[in-house]
């Protein structure tokens, strides 16, 4: 190629002689060919001639048939007549008479290769290009018209990349472009971004001289303009010697692509100078541009100076203006534009209708959608996809579905854009059914659902209530849609949780997605934060805040402003003020929000100053504003202030007010106790009041005692809403003060309301990281009486002085006929959890405080002297909006300690003197389905009895609770249903339920699954089945059960319960929960362990030393057996802590040996049951994994004998784990392990399984994840398996022979040493994941059975060479790691220690990983002392070199390996010291790795390199 081009260096462009007339479209002929005909001819230009009418008249099939007769005549056509004929073809688009003609070719005199080249276009302007091609490529000789040819024809259709290989094809055949050539194939270059070629083709046009061609540079130009290489371009163009406006406009347009639109107007004013008037194609670029960029006035500014510059703006002009302005959120203006278009006679297009529809949709305005749609009818524009698609989506946000529906069936061929419109619309409006079939019909039509039709069903179907559907459609899009889920999927899911209120939900939901590797975007956040805008929801706001640091979004002022406002609301109003003085650019919302925030926590005198300085900036307060303003006014007291406020709405600002504005001027009129005045206000209000008026009065009345004022706004809120329970509560009060009881029948209703409702206050408090709920009145906790006699005691101590007059209307029953106050009973619950007083407490409650408790939560705050202490209560109380007390009382702590100290001795006395009563209970289930609403009747001593209504399946049930020997009923949960209605009334006190078991499914193929079935079985006998045993079954074994839980609407649809262990106490020492034996040297004293609990989460646990006899009669060795092995468990296991037996022991049937106990199974209910049956003990354990336990099979032993039993499982397992044990010395003891889905709301599957036996610990083998199990509850060996098998092991139980285990023989390697370093929790992490324990084992540990090739030891780093170099510097040490791995290692982040500050390093690496690691260090009395690990190519394909896997050593011990070992082997160790800083090279992974030593001042030892043995 290179050489071709230097022949070619000085010569002229190449002028081809003779040429066929038409035959080019780059060339004119400059000579005629003449032809010599045979003398066989007679007359043949006759013939010839004729044939040539023919074909000029349009008469294409006589000319064919005039040919067949010269063919039979023996004659043959000159190949111009021929070529005549093929232009007649493409002038008349007949393809059918081109490929006659292409069978009569043999007709032609001489081959041509004109004739052929005239084929070629043919057949590409006719439509065919696969016969064109084949024409070309079957040609001998091609010249430069047959490859101008065949570029022009794929040019017209814009296939770009096609022409440029045919440009190096016809270099390599040695047939150099022309100048009407070069044009081509340069546009082909710029428009598929090609600049390589692009230069290329530039420096053939220098070395062939076609410089000189303005047609040519320009296109040279367009190249580098296109493809964004701005100072390429700039240079060309200065060099240029002739510019027209070709030249200037590509110039301009390469400016304006890369946004710098003040030097492309520098360039455009530059044009003048050259002498070049602009064009109207000069202006619209430039207009174009900044409607682009947003810059709307500049554009419009640049219209009118072309008017006044004697250019029309053409229809280019105005559609610009118009989408850009609709675009930019001025839609009224770019409406009223478009009627300056209809009125100034220019024509729209289909763009600038589809611009002005969609304006009328975002603003809703119907009538003038429908003008405009008229007008494209008369256009005849209305079968556009583009109009057809904009006019779908108006009628569907205004309503008119049907008109949408007509508009969709009219658009012949829909795109995915017009189905996406009409499925949004019945989505919007609700009709999901509806929305669901044109689903259904777009999955059989031509056109497939994409990933925007599938997030459109899923929000359709959540934000209308349905998330069972929702969730549904969310699982099946990569499954059935065969579509990768986006983030607009997971922030649907998100976004409709919040709607239904459902926060558990969304935030289970977004920290799921980023588990997924999903990473939130500005709309997730968006969605998320309205969820957590209350005070019980800080940490939560500071969760998501810090994801908006780590993805860069906290400059994206939509999420600064939902900050902003969410802080406030969660009661952080100096976190709302910090953001928003941080914020470098705010809008109208951004000082609203913080206004509002301001008012919100009655701090009236910044919302008004921020308010001043908002007004000296020039910022135009709107509608938000001015309600704030009015609100901060009523706080403030300043009514005259509020009333010019509320004129100067209208007066100075032309805005309407709305009702809230109205509602905001009673509050000011009420807070400052003019009744009349606000009476005045609404009797003259222009528009009719609202239930929000009318409650600001009756508000007002109340507070300052004018009852006739409440009984009028009473009254008519009762108009208004009258199903509101709290107004009927209020007017029941009000009438009973004035006397109205004995004659008002509304009365009577309200007192039949009154009673039949059930009490209204609801709170909320966070404790230890969790959301409890308190109601008033409510007794059925377990710690019911403990936190009663705490609000007795508080109050005795309080001594509130509340007798102030009598006239108190509250939302509330007095506590003496409701019960106590539940935000009484939140903060007794606060103060009880607590170890000591608490500093901050937080409480929502769902109606207003009453004065009471008011002054009661005041008096507290003055005792404990909380540094926070607020209650949110709803609505919000007139002397303040949020109640936050603070520290403003003289100090009386003094006094309050003695009480402190009496009550939480009271709380140890009640708990000590309950055995079974408080034993905390295990929650197991709910099984079922998804639908309806959760409930939780909480936990009781027993169950009394229960009534089943069931049919087809459970319709409902009922339950009878025994609270301490009172009886108290549950709410009937379900629906009111049910052929047939059975009762299990239980021999209360003597018989009690100890498991249940059931079935659930659906009743039809696409309905809901509910509960089909359930069996109750007791201490005593079965009752039941109740219902159809059909579905899918589930059971809990033998325990005690004391309370329900699950999910009801018009069925059953999931049942759960609450499980105690049935306890045989020693009579003579019931108190005794668990023994243990501490050895402490010579002597050993023994010790019971007492566990209760409190509320749903504070536990209590004593040691309790023990006295001779105390404990139940046993062996002495077994005893000290049960500790070792218990200690044993509790250090080796990181999960420990947080492990109890989901099911207690069940006795198996008969057919078991005596003495055998079954536990479990513990996991999912999907797949089959299998049971080994019981054998003499456990030989070896196969396990398969890969994200979870694929399979396990187990070698038993039968007296001697080996015996295998099944494999239980799938197939799939990329890990054999292989566990041999040491039988008969060795033997299984125990095994222990989580279950969890392997994706979001999937079925539950055994994670990770770890096995324990009398000599040591084996795993855990997967990924430990989910929940915990065990089954250490009492001594004995494992004798069988049992569970249930699908595509994994989804559940798994043992069969265990009780008894004593005999101790291991003495052996001169112990396997396992246990650390004594506690398990602590990270407060700052950056990244939530689970806890690494190091293993800690012999100085010097030899790595057994793995070959490592001698490496150089040193600081590193070692690994790749790619990347980007890193280097953390020098610490004074390292606290923990985190690690992310995939294929290899992906991140690496740690925290070091300098002088005992914490300092996080950045992430080194990518975001990939699927799974992470933390190594947490006991630092100071632990440091890390060497890394190791392996580098090498995540494949053969990939030859960069990474980071495989990493090890760590400490001072303790060992932590990993982390990745996969394989590759080039490295290790740090040379000298003894420890590792103070990182450094290395990272990417998407960590490419390589080294550390900063610090060696030990006077360390003489060599380096213990048997640390890392090395094998041959």
């Amino acid at each position: 190629m290179e050489n071709l081009m230097i022949t070619c260096i000085s010569k002229p462009p190449v002028i081809i002689p003779t040429k066929h007339d038409n035959l080019s479209e780059f060339s004119q002929p400059q000579t005629k060919l003449s032809f010599t005909y045979t003398k066989n001819n007679k007359n043949p230009k006759i013939t010839d001639n004729h044939v040539k009418y023919l074909a000029r008249s349009g008469r294409l099939a006589e000319a064919v048939a005039a040919l067949d007769s010269i063919a039979l005549s023996g004659s043959q056509v000159r190949p111009n007549t021929f070529i005549s004929l093929l232009q007649a073809c493409i002038d008349f688009g007949s393809l059918d008479l081109g490929r006659k003609l292409h069978a009569r070719i043999h007709l032609v005199k001489e081959s041509d290769p004109f004739v052929e080249t005239k084929l070629v276009s043919m057949y590409a302007k006719c439509g065919s290009f696969a016969d064109a091609r084949k024409v070309f490529d079957e040609m001998i000789q091609k010249n430069l018209y047959t490859w101008s040819a065949m570029i022009g024809a794929y040019s017209r259709v814009s296939r770009w990349k096609e022409v440029v290989e045919l440009f190096f094809l016809m270099m390599e055949d040695g047939v150099l472009p022309d100048e009407f050539l070069f044009p081509r194939i340069l546009q082909a270059c710029a428009n598929c971004g090609d600049v390589r070629t692009g230069r290329l083709l530039h420096s053939l046009v220098i070395r062939l001289g076609m410089v000189c061609y303005t047609r040519v540079s320009n296109s040279v130009l367009a190249v580098y303009a296109k493809c964004g290489k701005l100072r390429s371009a700039r240079r060309f163009f200065d060099y240029m010697n002739e510019r027209d406006r070709v030249t200037w406009n590509s110039m301009l347009l390469a400016y304006c692509q890369k946004g710098e639109n003040d030097e492309a107007y520098k360039l455009f004013n530059g044009m003048w100078g050259e002498g070049i008037e602009p064009c109207i194609v000069s202006w619209n670029i430039l207009i174009n541009s900044y409607n682009q960029l947003g810059r709307c006035d500049v554009a419009l500014g640049l219209m009118k100076e072309m008017e006044s510059s004697r250019v029309s703006p053409d229809v280019f002009t105005w559609t610009s203006m118009i989408s850009g302005l609709a675009q930019n959120g001025r839609r009224w203006q770019a409406l009223f534009l478009f009627k300056e278009m209809l009125l100034a006679g220019i024509k729209p297009n289909g763009v600038t209708i589809t611009s002005a529809v969609s304006a009328c949709a975002s603003l809703k305005v119907l009538k003038l959608g429908l003008e405009i749609h008229s007008i494209a009818l008369r256009m005849g524009i209305t079968d556009n996809v583009l109009v057809g698609n904009s006019l779908i989506d108006m009628y569907a946000k205004c309503g008119e579905l049907e008109a949408a529906r007509q508009v969709f069936d009219m658009i012949e061929e829909k795109d995915v854009y017009t189905w996406n419109s009409m499925i949004a619309g019945y989505c919007q409006a609700g009709y999901c059914g509806k929305a669901y079939e044109l689903f259904i019909k777009m999955q059989e039509s031509d056109v497939k659902p994409n990933v925007i039709t599938w997030n459109t069903m899923i929000s359709g179907y959540i934000q209308n209530g349905d998330e069972d559907r929702a969730m549904d459609l969310f699982q099946r899009i990569e499954q059935d849609g065969k579509i990768r889920r986006n983030t607009a999927s997971w922030n649907a899911l998100i976004a409709g949780y919040v709607q239904l209120g459902a926060i558990d939900k969304a935030f289970g939901v977004f920290r799921q997605m980023q588990s997924c590797s999903i990473s939130p975007n500005s709309v997730t956040i968006l969605s998320i934060l309205p969820g957590c805008a209350n005070l019980i929801a800080t940490k939560k706001v500071k969760e998501i805040h810090g994801c908006i640091l780590r993805r860069d979004l906290e400059f994206v002022i939509s999420i600064s402003n939902s900050l902003i406002d969410t802080y406030a609301k969660s009661g952080n109003i100096l976190y709302s003020r910090n953001i928003f003085d941080g914020m470098s650019t705010r809008d109208i919302i951004s000082w609203n929000s913080i206004i509002g925030g301001y008012v919100l926590h009655g701090c009236f005198d910044a919302a008004l100053d921020l308010f001043d300085q908002m007004r000296k900036l020039g910022i135009k307060p709107n509608r938000g504003t001015f309600l704030s303003i009015i609100l901060a006014r009523g706080i403030a007291k300043m009514v005259d202030e509020g009333k010019q406020i509320f004129s100067s709405i209208s007066d100075n600002y032309e805005i309407i007010p709305a009702i809230e504005h109205y509602s905001a001027m009673i509050d000011l009129y009420g807070r400052s106790g003019r009744l009349g005045e606000a009476m005045e206000f609404i009797e003259d209000m222009p528009i009719e009041p609202d239930s929000s008026v009318w409650t600001s009065l009756l508000t007002a009345s109340r507070i300052h005692k004018d009852i006739a004022l409440a009984v009028l706004a009473g009254e008519r809120l009762l108009d208004l809403e009258p199903g509101n329970i709290v107004v009927n509560q209020l007017m029941y009060q009000i009438y009973s003060l004035c006397g109205k009881l004995d004659d008002s029948s509304k009365v009577r209703k309200l007192e039949k309301e009154s009673t039949l409702r059930r009490s209204l206050g609801h709170s909320w408090i966070e404790v230890r990281n969790t959301v409890h709920a308190f109601v008033t009145g409510d007794q059925s906790k377990p710690s019911s009486n403990l936190l009663h006699s705490w609000v007795q005691n508080i109050t005795r101590e309080v001594n509130i002085d509340d007798h102030h007059g009598g006239f108190f209307i509250e939302e509330e029953k007095k506590e003496e006929i409701g019960g106590i106050h539940s935000e009484k009973l939140a903060i007794a619950f606060a103060l009880i959890s607590s170890p000591s007083s608490p500093q901050s407490i937080r409480i929502v409650k769902n109606i207003r405080m009453c004065r009471n408790c008011h002054l009661t939560a005041k008096g507290e705050e003055r005792i404990f002297k909380f540094r926070e202490f607020m209650i949110y209560d709803s609505p919000p109380c007139p002397c303040t909006v949020s109640r936050n007390f603070a520290s403003q009382y003289p100090d009386r702590q003094k006094g309050w300690n003695i009480s402190w100290q009496k009550i939480r001795a009271l709380f140890i006395k009640t708990l000590l003197l309950s055995t079974e009563d408080d034993k905390k209970p295990v929650s197991v289930g709910p099984w079922g389905g998804q639908g309806g609403t959760s409930w939780d009747d909480g936990v009781y001593c027993t169950i009394r009895q229960l009534v089943i209504a069931h049919g087809s399946g459970i319709d409902s049930v009922q339950i009878e609770y025994d609270t301490k020997g009172n009886s108290l009923w549950s709410r009937k949960h379900g629906g009111n249903g049910g052929s047939k209605t059975d009762k299990v009334k239980l021999d209360f006190p003597d018989e009690f339920l100890t498991s249940i078991h059931g079935y659930y499914g659906s009743l039809n193929q696409r309905g809901p699954i509910i509960v089909r079935s359930l069996t109750f079985h007791s201490n005593r006998k079965a009752y039941g089945p109740f219902g159809i045993e059909q579905g899918t079954s589930f059971s809990m074994n033998k325990g005690k059960i004391v309370g329900f839980r699950g999910r009801s609407g018009w069925y059953l649809d999931a049942i759960g319960v609450y499980s105690k262990p049935v306890l045989k106490l020693n009579p003579s020492k019931p108190i005794v929960h668990a023994q243990s034996v501490a050895a402490t040297g010579p002597e050993k004293s023994g010790y019971s362990v007492i566990q209760g609990s409190v509320g749903e989460s504070y536990d209590i646990v004593l040691a309790v030393r023990q006295r001779d006899g105390f404990v139940n009669p046993q062996p002495r060795e077994l005893i000290r057996q049960n500790s070792s092995s218990s200690s044993s468990d509790d250090s080796s296991d990181v999960e420990t802590k947080s492990k109890v037996p989901f099911r207690t022991p069940m006795k198996v049937p008969p057919r078991l040996p005596e003495g055998v106990l079954t536990y479990g199974p513990w996991g999912g209910q999907g797949g089959t049951k299998f049971d080994d049956g019981t054998y003499t003990g456990i030989r070896q354990i196969v396990l398969s994994r890969n994200v979870g336990i694929v399979s396990m099979k187990v070698c038993y032993d039968r007296e001697g004998q080996a015996v295998w039993g099944s494999k239980h499982g799938g197939t799939g397992g990329f890990k054999t784990e292989r566990i041999m044990f040491d039988y008969p010395s060795e033997i299984l003891t125990h095994i222990t392990g989580t279950f969890a889905p392997l994706m979001y709301m999937g079925p539950n599957v055994i994670r990770s399984l770890t096995f324990y036996t009398n000599k040591g610990k084996h795993g855990p083998y997967g990924d430990e994840q989910g929940p915990s199990f065990t089954n250490k509850m009492n001594e004995g060996k494992i004798v069988g398996f049992l569970g249930r098998e699908g595509l994994f092991l989804d559940a798994v139980g043992v069969h265990v022979m009780e008894g004593k285990v005999p101790p291991p023989k003495p052996s001169y390697s112990q396997a396992i040493i246990q650390s004594e370093r506690p398990i602590a929790e990270i407060d700052n992490s950056p990244w939530s994941n689970k806890l690494v324990l190091a293993r800690r084992g012999p100085v010097e540990e030899v790595a057994c059975g793995v070959v490592k090739e001698p490496s150089p030891c040193g600081p590193g780093p070692w690994g790749g060479d790619g990347g980007r170099a890193w280097d953390d510097g020098v610490y004074s040490g390292i606290k923990q790691i985190f690690i992310t791995k995939s294929e290899a290692i992906c991140s690496i982040q740690i925290e070091y220690d300098r002088n005992g500050q914490s300092v996080w390093s950045p992430r080194h690496g990518g975001h990939g990983g699927t799974t992470t690691h933390r190594v947490k260090l006991d630092y100071p009395h632990e440091v890390l002392i060497c890394i190791s690990g392996y580098y090498g190519s995540i494949n053969e394909e990939e030859k960069s070199k990474v980071i495989r896997s990493l090890t760590f050593y400490t001072s303790r011990g060992k932590y990993g390996p982390f990745g996969e070992e394989v590759g080039t082997y490295f290790t740090s160790t040379t000298t003894q010291g420890k590792v103070v800083g990182f450094h290395g090279r990272c990417s998407s992974y960590l490419d390589a790795i080294g550390v900063h030593m610090q060696h030990w001042l006077g360390n003489q030892k060599a380096s213990k390199m048997s640390l890392f043995k090395i094998f041959s």
